[in-house]
């Protein structure tokens, strides 16, 4: 018990028999432990999402349907055993005692599924699914049981003073190790290594390796070859950023629900690892980010590579959220996704196959994340923990020890028990599935799902339909044949591309063959370069029943007039100043919902009576904040959760070629913008108001943790509106800055005691202050980045003054659609919508996400603000609904017929509820239907509005939070009513509201058009700077081919090598190679490319084809390999290959000159878009050859 609780034994004491013992404690606790409970049991579906994205297509139903069962099967096994084995010390399992052991079951349950699935991502696309469905339940029902009865179960982890907040060890190390053990068993999937070779010596006996090496190399039969899908990492990355949103936002239940209360001073640390967990997650997105930058040695962000370092951070806060500080939370996030990304480099140079880099992610960070509490740990009110950081000397190094010895322990415990599991699982049912099942996919041999290329004359057919037919005829295929011959254990040379010629001579024939093949796959691949606790525990066991009389009436008479006044302070000197004793009452008051019983006197009298008698030594009762803080932070987390739905709802109107895109820019700005909100963002919109020291009161950090919610919302507008053209890094850069300083100077004026909320301006939700602001943002970026190239035919670029205002570089036809051959063929014709079941999808999270936006304005459910929460929920909902019909019969009007147009309902909802936010606590609620239908004719006729003035805006978004918002502001001083919603004393015009009524619409206008100015002159002003220094809008190559490839090097297979993308992107490329190769060029008209005078061939290079030579080796990872002289067969095969090498190379210098002499002739800007801009200036373009040679220019030497 904290200080604040040992009253309420006392009052407890006191309590007559009748009354029963109070369970106030025990309904918080559990409606928390449930809510929780369900939010982490929703990250199955995040795991299932994510674990799809990088399996075969005709494995990914096998992968949804494993994730399924598991939760299902486990369930069961938890129940009749699990549960006994992790918590039997320490609860109930009989299932015969009321309340808390129900509620802590469940959310204990959601812990043990999560530890079990881990293993599904790790064997992927191999593993049979029997196997796996038993190899879940012994981890659901065994092994994460051991786990939590060490180390929360008073086991000997826990008495030794091992710490692990919410299982970065017990959770996630656990499942990392089964799941790598059983992957080492299992073996790779076939073609995952074209030259793999399989367990040699003790391990492939401990192992039990039955097959050779060529079983798992890419097939050669003919049968399989044209079965055989080439390895992807991940072949879906919208569906993978998807379940990374999930994971996130299932995390931020993950870790604070470890508390398993809302009582006991438990609120405060809540607060605490909600911020510390999003904070951790911002740190691994920018360490993946950075990861990303330096292995591709370029600008281009991975999405595999940020989607894990993310979750690996996620997994790192796990065992030391509670107790360190935010700043170092971010830290052990970077710390975290940086391990990941080793440990998973480091398994594909052993050839382990994790499909989904399961065991880099849950393994090394969960390591690092209970290592962290030994290093960081600081002294808190739930824990006297100190880490070596923070003095902890001897204690701290003990600590370390400690968790160290409990990582090892538990690691080999899971080892263990998954490998008895394997072998018995091997030897019985059968571990992996057959060959044929593998490369006709899991879908259909286990679960019967065509996705039609099983159907008619097919060879997938006949194979399934006679399998013993198949494994005969298959060369390589031992499906339940008897045992390979194990192969020649003698160790093997490992060739490097380096010395492949060196040691050519100590090759055998087949070998060299397979270096042969190797080499030509290189080749290939360079062209396409180019191209919960009981009662007794709450309030003990035993409980006088002799308190004095004086004492009963001295608490009971309690201090409580400021009973429902929120709390206006955050550090508890402040609150001790006003608040001594004046809750206990309220405890009273909430246990029996009525008077005590022993008082006697009506309901609004007792409370009156009670306050004649203060006990100046009573401990304040923070029940208000542990309510609060529980409902802000679950808002909070639901509000971001929005950011997906903005996310799926961009990427669905964007081209298919930049899906990924979109996802990737609403999750990285997510990340950097909470950097920049909690660095200095705060301070600005909340510095007079709240504590934004993060004081140890958890209800400033709740409260930092929900408005950052709303800052990153306003930042997201700019996606939508500038999709498909913008820049990655100078977006990055625009919503960092949307997040840290002008969301936050537009929350100042209005929410953080600013001079527009002093003058009675009122935006509740923030119609104006969020989504007002965000689409002036957007609206002054799309001016002046320009419309999408072919989005209108007859487009006309900015003419004087506005091309002058907007730096306008480009002419008409620049943003028309392109007329150069090669443009024409890779040109992908506009269409406003491209995946409306994923628009609807988004369109449905983002009314969910209002649904919490909207009521979380409260900042509170006590003290009146329930009621609030109520009305404000409905008016929402009733808003979406007058939006949706507004939007429909928009839809039936503009196409004359009964026709529903999905982008024109989806945006009129939006607008809907854009348009509630500042109105929905104050207006009557059958005037919110008609808000939210004015707020859908507003949307869409500013949509058409925008169109006519060619202003291209992507999704919408400058149509859907401009107008609404500026309408839902106006509503207020409108349709006010006080006798309606919350409690204020103003009423709008049409209902009676007067002269106050005409100056609170004044004021509404001001305040609209304050903060307009603000965001406008912001934004102009960035955009400007940005564009100056590193160009804003991408390249025209870049718009055409892609942003997916261009900017995440995610090929959707339409770069292949002949492709005209693929053409394309290797003109494109050599922009970056002229403009650095171009100095040590010499143009003459006789000779192409000359070296200046005064250089050897030794010192530069002599043409084009030699200077990118090395940058071809850097892009591909293939170095010419060394000679050693000698005149075998296979040296002159080598020699063969690098000849061809060089012919290539050679073809490229050709297909580089073919693109600068065609450029004389080319549309105004082809040749800077392909070459890059200032490199017509710096190389000497040779005349045609139907030019008569006296207008050859003379020969220059190129300077810098």
């Amino acid at each position: 018990m904290g200080p604040d609780d040992n009253w309420l034994r006392l009052i407890l004491d006191i309590t007559p028999p009748e009354c029963g013992p109070t369970r106030l404690r025990h309904r918080a606790d559990n409606a928390f432990m449930v809510t929780m409970g369900a939010r982490i049991i929703q990250m199955q579906s995040g795991f299932a999402m994510l674990e799809s994205a990088y399996v075969q297509p005709n494995g990914s139903a096998n992968i949804m349907m494993k994730n399924m069962m598991d939760l299902f099967v486990g369930a069961v096994a938890y129940l009749l055993w699990g549960y006994e084995i992790a918590h039997g010390a320490t609860h109930a399992t009989s299932f015969m005692d009321p309340g808390l052991d129900y509620s802590h079951w469940f959310c204990s349950f959601s812990y043990a599924t999560t530890s079990a699935t881990i293993d599904s991502g790790a064997l992927a696309g191999r593993i049979s699914f029997w196997a796996y469905v038993i190899l879940s339940t012994v981890m659901t029902g065994f092994t994460y049981p051991l786990a939590a009865r060490w180390c929360w179960g008073d086991g000997w982890l826990q008495q030794m003073g091992f710490v692990d907040f919410a299982g970065s060890a017990v959770v996630h190390v656990v499942g990392a190790v089964s799941a790598l053990v059983a992957a080492c068993f299992c073996g790779p999937r076939i073609g995952r290594f074209p030259d793999y070779r399989c367990w040699r010596g003790l391990g492939r006996h401990f192992f039990m390796e039955r097959y050779d090496s060529k079983y798992y190399q890419v097939p050669q039969e003919p049968t399989e070859k044209n079965l055989f899908r080439p390895f992807v990492k991940c072949r879906h990355p919208v569906q993978l950023l998807f379940g990374t949103w999930l994971l996130l936002v299932g995390f931020l239940a993950f870790n604070p629900a470890s508390t398993l209360a809302v009582t006991q001073d438990s609120d405060l640390v809540i607060a605490r690892s909600s911020v510390c967990t999003l904070l951790s997650a911002a740190g691994g997105g920018l360490g993946g980010m950075l990861w990303s930058m330096a292995t591709t040695r370029s600008s281009v962000v991975l999405v595999p590579e940020v989607s894990n370092a993310v979750i690996a951070a996620l997994v790192a806060s796990c065992g030391c959220c509670n107790i360190v500080s935010p700043v170092i939370s971010m830290f052990i996030g970077f710390v975290g996704a940086v391990l990941a990304l080793l440990c998973e480099e480091l398994l594909i140079r052993l050839q382990i196959d994790d499909p989904v880099g399961a065991v880099s992610v849950h393994g090394p960070p969960g390591v690092w994340g209970a290592l962290a509490v030994a290093f960081f740990a600081e002294p808190n009110c739930q824990s006297d923990l100190r880490g070596l950081f923070y003095g902890a000397g001897e204690a701290g190094w003990e600590l370390l020890a400690v968790q160290l010895f409990g990582v090892i322990s538990m690691a080999a415990m899971s080892a263990a028990i998954t490998y008895i599991s394997v072998i018995l699982l091997d030897r019985s049912v059968g571990f992996r599935c057959s060959r044929a099942c593998e490369l006709i996919g899991l879908d259909f041999w286990e679960h019967q799902f065509d996705d039609g290329s099983v159907a008619g004359d097919n060879p997938m057919k006949r194979m399934s339909s006679f399998r013993k037919t198949f494994h005969r005829a298959s060369s390589c295929c031992y499906c339940g044949g008897a045992p390979e011959v194990e192969e020649d254990s003698t160790p093997q040379p490992t060739i490097t591309p380096s010395k492949a010629v060196g040691v050519a001579s100590d090759l055998d024939h087949a070998e060299m063959s397979v270096k042969i093949r190797a080499l030509e796959a290189k080749i290939e691949h360079l062209t396409m370069a180019l191209q919960g606790v009981t009662s007794e525990d709450v309030f003990g066991g035993d409980i006088s029943q002799s308190i004095s009389q004086s004492f009963r009436a001295a608490c009971i008479n309690a201090y409580v007039d400021k009973m429902t006044d929120g709390p206006s302070k955050s550090h508890r000197a402040a609150q001790a100043e006003h608040d001594e004793g004046h809750q206990c009452a309220f405890l009273l008051s909430s246990i029996w919902g009525t008077a005590p019983p022993m008082l006697g006197l009506p309901d609004d009298r007792w409370v009156e009576q009670m306050s004649l008698q203060a006990l100046p030594t009573c401990q304040p009762f923070r029940l208000r904040h542990r309510a609060d803080v529980a409902f802000i932070v679950t808002m909070g987390a639901r509000i971001i959760q929005m950011q997906s739905g903005f996310a799926m709802l961009e990427s669905a109107y964007a081209q298919p070629n930049n899906s990924a895109n979109i996802m990737m820019k609403n999750m990285l700005d997510l990340f950097i913008g909470v950097l920049a909100f909690y660095l200095f963002g705060y301070s600005i919109a909340y510095g007079d108001t709240h504590d934004v020291g993060f004081a140890d009161t958890g209800y400033d950090l709740a409260h930092w943790f929900c408005s950052f919610s709303y800052a990153t919302t306003a930042a997201t507008i700019n996606s939508g509106a500038l999709a498909g053209r913008v820049a990655f890094f100078p977006y990055l850069v625009l919503s960092t800055v949307m997040t840290g300083v002008v969301y936050p100077i537009s929350a100042r004026l209005v929410w953080g005691g600013g001079w527009l909320q002093q003058m009675g301006f009122i935006d509740f939700a923030g119609s104006a202050t969020v989504h007002l602001v965000g689409a002036t943002s957007a609206v002054v970026a799309t001016c002046f980045v320009g419309p999408r190239i072919g989005r209108f035919k007859e487009y006309r670029a900015w003419r004087a003054p506005w091309n002058v205002i907007f730096l306008e570089k480009n002419d008409d036809k620049y943003y028309r659609e392109p007329e150069a051959p090669v443009e024409k063929k890779v040109f992908v014709p506009f269409r406003r919508c491209r995946h409306p079941v994923q628009l609807l999808f988004g369109t449905f999270l983002l009314l969910v996400g209002f649904l919490a936006f909207n009521p979380a304005s409260t900042f509170a459910t006590t003290a009146d603000k329930d009621l609030t929460v109520a009305y404000s929920s409905v008016t929402t909902l009733l808003a979406s609904a007058g939006a949706g019909v507004g939007g429909m019969l928009f839809s039936v009007v503009a196409a004359r017929a009964a026709v529903v147009r999905v982008p024109e309902l989806t945006n009129a909802v939006v607008g809907g509820l854009v348009a509630s936010c500042a109105c929905c606590t104050v207006i009557p609620i059958p005037i919110a239907p008609l808000v939210g239908f004015v707020a859908a004719l507003l949307t869409l006729s500013f949509e058409e509005l925008l169109a006519r003035f060619q202003i291209d805006d992507a999704v919408g978004a400058v149509a859907a939070h401009g107008p609404s918002g500026a309408w839902g502001t106006l509503a207020v001083a409108l349709f006010a009513d006080k006798h309606c919603g919350d409690n204020h004393d103003y009423s709008g015009i049409f209902f009676g509201g007067g002269d106050a009524a005409w100056r609170l619409l004044g004021v509404q206008v001001l305040g609209i058009l304050v903060l307009m100015a603000i965001s406008l002159t912001s934004t102009y002003v960035l955009v400007m700077l940005v564009d100056l220094l590193f160009g804003f809008r991408v390249s025209r190559a870049c718009e055409l081919i892609g942003l997916d490839f261009w900017e995440h090097q995610f090929d959707d297979g339409s770069l292949d090598a002949g492709t005209h993308k693929a053409t394309l992107y290797g003109l494109s490329k050599m922009r970056e190679d002229l403009s650095r190769r171009s100095r040590y060029l010499e143009v003459s008209p006789k000779k192409w490319f000359t070296l200046p005078k005064g250089l050897s061939g030794s010192s530069a290079p002599g043409n084009l084809s030699e200077a990118s030579t090395t940058d071809a080796e850097q892009f591909t990872g293939v170095a010419e390999p060394e000679r050693d002289g000698q005149g075998t067969s296979s040296d002159r095969k080598m020699e063969e290959l690098m000849r061809k090498v060089q012919v290539l190379e050679h073809q490229i210098s050709l297909l580089t000159v073919g693109a600068l002499r065609n450029a004389q002739s080319a549309e105004p800007g082809t040749f800077e878009d392909i070459c890059g801009r200032g490199v017509r200036s710096e190389i000497c373009i040779p005349p045609s050859p139907t030019e008569p040679s006296a207008s050859e220019p003379k020969a220059q030497k190129v300077v810098d």
